[in-house]
């Protein structure tokens, strides 16, 4: 069947509101052209008539537009102004100095995957007020994307009006939201613009190119926008591009981090984790390069890539030693990895316990049904599975019972903390995962004192600079030669793990 094209006019609702305007305005026109023609008392009264009728059909069209354009203008979640009102306003400014500040919402789908729709809402309202109160002196706030808020400051002080809204927005949400009688801390990242004259589409995109650099550099801060930016954004598209070749041209690799046993500091297994260095730019953050490689989809393959490095790596190391991989949002997805890591195993000779992947909540929380079968698969060959970042998410009992978890990570951000509360949920996850028969890693183990507080807290294992950092091929290797060299430490209050049965 042959395809034709349609040109389509104004919407139905247009249609109709020209349609009547026009009816009142031939009326009205009739009206005088009936009164001009005859002159009559009678005309007249008709005339009359027909020019009434024809002004209410005008005031009715009048009215209905303008309820339209309220509609067409206002969020309906939070009855504030939508996108389509905060650019009408831009597009207002005439030679004034302006600023505006996008306020994104941390983690919102995750929040939204967690709590359900209805909390989602009553979290963007909350928002939504905090928002107003710190920004008093903005000509407008508008919900201007699902999780994302603006605020436009007009004068001669717009962009120092924008950076104090900016910074009392951030400290408005050192406060967690109360709903439903419960507590949520919820996180923000600001970016910010400002110009005089600009354009309305190059200040709001500059607005948001800060506030992707903002989250590039880590979430919860606020960036202003610069001309070097611009050069950040070209850069970020030349790393797109050049990653798609980087594994065959030889750029990416793997580091071992080690995970000890923190009562003898003996090497019980390493995290693997990946590194690029770029033939022009030198070595390239994982902060960088992986967020590009999730949203490309390279992270499939590079995923692929990362299991059979680490298992080539694996195989040279005594038969107790473990590997753990993290696995991403998009490797969730990816039905052939259980498959791929089979034949892995069995090419390498590795026992499946030995191969461990870790998880953060957040990646489960966006994969839930996809990541529950594809784990279950990964189960079911012998491989083990550890809850990342344990603590920090939204939904962490409901996984523990929902996923085939063996180890979980306290995030380091308790050790960090320090403080009595710190201690008591670290010694609280520890009781819990005993509880459970899970065994517990401390991330960010980096001084005498983390190790002690996790180990006094019933913790067996730990990462961190206080034991090693992340440590090249060969160099595991040697880390392994010395402490079999060495005589093993009396494990004090740690008692030492039962010995593991040889073979693949």
């Amino acid at each position: 069947m042959k395809a034709t094209s349609k040109t389509f006019g104004p919407p139905d609702g247009n249609r109709i509101r020209i349609a009547l305007a026009s009816v009142a305005l031939l009326l009205m026109a009739l009206a005088v052209l009936n009164v001009v023609a005859f002159g009559s008392i009678s005309q007249s009264l008709l005339a009359a008539t027909l020019f009434g009728c024809g002004a209410i059909l005008l005031a009715t069209v009048a009215r209905h537009t303008r309820e339209l354009e309220r509609i067409a203008t206002t969020d309906a979640l939070t009855l504030r102004p939508n996108r389509l009102a905060f650019i009408a306003a831009l597009r207002n400014v005439r030679g004034e100095p302006s600023a505006i500040v996008l306020v994104d919402v941390t983690h919102f789908k995750t929040i939204n995957n967690a709590l359900g729709h209805e909390a989602a809402d009553a979290v963007l309202l909350a928002l939504c007020e905090r928002i107003e109160s710190a920004a008093p002196s903005a000509r407008i706030m508008a919900r201007v994307g699902g999780d994302e808020f603006a605020l436009l400051h007009l004068g001669p002080q717009a962009e120092e009006q924008a950076w104090v809204a900016a910074q009392r927005v951030l400290s408005s949400l050192a406060e967690p939201l109360r709903l439903a009688g419960e507590r949520l801390r919820v996180g923000v990242t600001i970016g910010l613009a400002a110009g005089v004259d600009t354009p309305e589409a190059s200040l709001l995109k500059n607005a948001d190119i800060a506030l992707q650099a903002a989250k590039a550099n880590g979430r919860g801060q606020i960036h202003a926008f610069h001309d070097g930016m611009r050069t950040t954004g070209r850069l970020r598209e030349r790393l797109r591009e050049d990653l798609r070749d980087a594994v065959e041209r030889g750029e990416l690799h793997l580091v071992f981090q080690p995970i000890v046993d923190l009562g003898d500091r003996r090497t019980r297994g390493f995290e693997a984790l990946l590194r690029w260095t770029h033939p022009a730019f030198g070595s390239i953050s994982p902060a960088e390069f992986v967020p590009l490689a999730e949203e490309t989809g390279l992270i499939v393959p590079i995923g692929r890539w990362v299991v059979e490095q680490a298992l080539r790596q694996a195989r040279l190391w005594p038969d107790d030693i473990f590997v753990a991989v993290n696995m991403s949002a998009r490797q969730l997805g990816d039905v052939m990895l259980p498959d791929v890591v089979g034949e892995s195993l069995l090419r390498h000779g590795i026992r499946p316990s030995r191969l461990e992947f870790e998880i953060t909540e957040g990646v489960l929380i966006e994969n839930d049904a996809e990541a529950l079968t594809l784990l279950h698969r990964l189960r079911d060959l012998g491989c083990r599975f550890s809850l990342d970042d344990f603590g920090t998410g939204y939904a962490s009992l409901s996984y523990l019972r929902r996923f085939p978890f063996s180890k979980l990570k306290i995030d380091q951000f308790f050790l960090r903390g320090g403080s009595d509360e710190d201690v008591a949920i670290i010694r609280t996850v520890c009781e819990l995962a005993d509880r459970l028969a899970l065994e517990i890693v401390a991330e960010g183990v980096e001084t005498e004192e983390n190790r002690k507080v996790v180990l006094m807290a019933g913790g067996r294992l730990g990462q961190g600079y206080l034991f090693d950092r992340p440590l090249s091929a060969d160099a595991s290797l040697e880390r392994l030669a010395r402490e079999r060299q060495q005589p093993e430490r009396p494990a004090g209050r740690t008692p030492e793990p039962p010995p593991v049965a040889q073979g693949s």
